[in-house]
C-alpha cells in the first residue's frame, strides 16, 4: 500500500488496485520508497487475514526479507486514503460556515417567505428555521451566562446547555450542507432506459452484450423493480448485437447512473480453439425516462412507420406491420420498436425511447457546465476509455474510476450483491465529488 501524508489508521479505505502474486517482481519495482505494503493471506481461508504491515524505507531491504512470504500469498493491495464526506466537511469548516451564517442572515430578513438562490426548497427552509432557533438560544445563554462568575452551579448548568445546542448545530450545519448541494438536472426522475451496445470483439462482444443484459435486469429484480426488455437484437450465436431495458422504481436512475460507459472482457471465447485470451468491448448508456409532461413531443414533430418485425421467430413475426418507426423531425433522431406482437404497445415504448433520448440532449448541455474532472457524469456512453473490466482468466472485476475490485464474475453479473455493493461505493464516490465540485464553488466566489 502507499500511504500519502496519511495515518496508517486510515489506510484500508479504498482499494486502488489488486496485483496476482505472480506479478509481485513485475510491479514492486516500479513503486515509490517510503510505501507501505500488505500482503493478503491465502492460508486456512482466512480470507480477511493481513499478516505483514509494515513501513519500509528501502524497496529492496524488503524485497529480501520478505519475498520469501509473499511468494504463497494470493493478492498485494496498493491504496491511497481517499477522504470521507466528512472529512471534506470538516477541512473546509470555515468557509461553510460563512456560507451557512450568511444564508442565516438571509433568513432573518426574509423570514418564512420562499428564499433566494438555493434555499427555495421546504426542507432547507426549515433546516434554516431551526438553525436560527439554536442561534438565538445560545445567545440568550451568553447573556444569561453575564453576572453568574460567583453561581458556579449556574455555570456549570449554561455549559451543559451550551455543549447540546452546539451539537445539534453540528447536525444540522451537515444536513443543511448535504440539501444545499445544487442537484442534477435528473435528480427528481425515478426511471430509467439502458442500452446496450456491442462494440470490438465480433461474436464475443456480442456474448458478453448479453452477460451485462442480464445482470442489469437480474438487479432490478434483486431491488423489486419493474422492468422489461423493449428492445433486442439476438446474434446467431446467443450474444445480442444491441438491446435495452426500461427500468421503473424508487431511485433506479440514481442506481444505474453510473453505468454508462465501455465496459471490456478479457477471456477465452467459447470459439477459441486454442486457449488464448481475448479481449472485447460493449459499450453501455444510460438515460432518464421523463414522463409526458417533462418532454412534450406533437405529432407534428413526429413521423411515424410502420413495418414487419424481423429477427428469429419464423412466420409468426412477419405476419402482422408490428415494429415501429419513429422519426423527430427537428432533430433527425429515430428509434425503433419491435419486441411486442402489437402495434399499439411498440409504439408506446418507441415514444418512451424517443423522449429519453431527447431528455438525455437537455441534460448534456445542462453539464457542459460541470467540472471536466468530475468522473461520475450521466451520459450517452459514447466516451471512449473504459469504465470497467471483467477479468474472467483471474475472477476479477476492477471499476477503473474508483479502484473497486470485486471477485467471483459469475456471482457478479447476476446482479445481486456483489454488483449492489459496487453500486454503492460509486454512489458514494459521486456524492463526494458533487461536495468537492459545491465547495470549489464557494472558494471562486469568495
Amino acid at each position: 500500500m502507499e500511504i500519502i501524508g496519511q495515518s496508517c489508521l486510515t489506510m484500508f479505505k479504498t482499494f486502488i488496485t489488486t496485483f496476482g502474486h505472480h506479478r509481485i517482481k513485475k510491479c514492486l519495482p516500479g513503486l515509490l520508497n517510503d510505501t507501505l505494503y500488505v500482503t493478503k493471506c491465502s492460508h486456512s481461508n482466512r480470507t480477511n487475514c493481513f499478516h505483514t504491515v509494515q513501513f519500509v524505507k528501502n524497496k529492496q531491504s524488503f524485497l529480501n526479507r520478505n519475498l520469501y512470504f509473499l511468494k504463497p500469498c494470493s493478492s498485494i493491495i496498493r491504496t491511497v486514503a481517499v477522504d470521507s464526506v466528512e472529512d471534506i466537511i470538516f477541512k473546509n469548516q470555515d468557509i461553510l460556515k460563512s456560507y451557512l451564517d450568511s444564508l442565516t442572515d438571509e433568513y432573518r430578513r426574509v423570514g418564512n417567505s420562499i428564499l433566494k438562490n438555493n434555499l427555495q426548497d421546504y426542507k432547507k427552509t426549515q433546516l434554516l428555521s431551526s438553525r436560527v432557533n439554536i442561534l438565538d438560544s445560545l445567545s440568550s445563554l451568553e447573556e444569561l451566562k453575564v453576572g453568574t462568575e460567583d453561581d458556579r452551579e449556574m455555570r456549570s448548568q449554561i455549559e451543559s446547555e451550551k455543549a447540546e445546542y452546539y451539537e445539534k448545530l453540528s447536525r444540522i450545519d451537515r444536513e443543511l450542507i448535504i440539501h444545499l448541494i445544487p442537484v442534477e438536472p435528473f435528480d427528481e426522475i425515478d426511471d430509467v432506459i439502458i442500452e446496450i451496445r456491442a462494440g470490438v470483439g465480433g461474436q464475443e462482444a456480442m456474448l458478453f452484450a448479453n452477460n451485462l443484459l442480464k445482470m442489469y435486469c437480474g438487479y432490478a429484480s434483486y431491488k423489486g423493480w419493474d422492468h422489461y426488455i423493449d428492445d433486442l437484437s439476438v446474434s446467431d450465436l446467443g450474444g445480442i448485437r444491441s438491446g435495452s431495458i426500461s427500468v421503473s422504481g424508487s431511485d433506479a436512475l440514481k442506481h444505474y447512473c453510473h453505468e454508462g460507459g465501455v465496459h471490456r472482457v478479457q477471456r477465452v471465447p467459447v470459439t477459441e480453439k486454442y486457449g488464448r485470451v481475448h479481449t472485447s468491448a460493449v459499450s453501455v448508456a444510460v438515460m432518464a425516462q421523463p414522463s409526458e409532461v417533462e418532454v412534450k413531443l406533437p405529432d407534428s414533430d413526429l413521423k411515424f412507420e410502420a413495418k414487419r418485425a424481423s429477427g428469429p421467430g419464423g412466420q409468426s413475426v412477419n405476419k402482422t406491420d408490428s415494429a415501429v418507426r419513429i422519426t423527430h423531425l427537428p432533430t433527425g433522431i429515430a428509434v425503433e420498436c419491435q419486441t411486442e406482437r402489437s402495434q399499439i404497445k411498440n409504439k408506446s415504448n418507441a415514444l418512451k425511447k424517443l423522449r429519453a433520448k431527447l431528455y438525455q440532449i437537455q441534460v448534456d448541455e445542462q453539464m457542459k457546465n460541470v467540472s471536466r474532472t468530475r468522473k461520475f457524469q450521466m451520459g450517452s456512453g459514447d466516451r471512449s476509455e473504459k469504465i470497467r473490466t471483467y477479468n474472467f482468466q483471474q475472477d476479477r472485476i476492477t471499476d477503473h474510476r474508483i479502484g473497486y475490485t470485486a471477485h467471483s464474475i459469475e456471482i457478479f453479473l447476476s446482479g445481486s450483491e456483489s454488483f449492489d455493493k459496487m453500486i454503492s461505493e460509486l454512489r458514494k464516490e459521486a456524492k463526494r465529488e458533487r461536495i468537492i465540485e459545491f465547495i470549489d464553488s464557494l472558494k471562486n466566489n469568495i
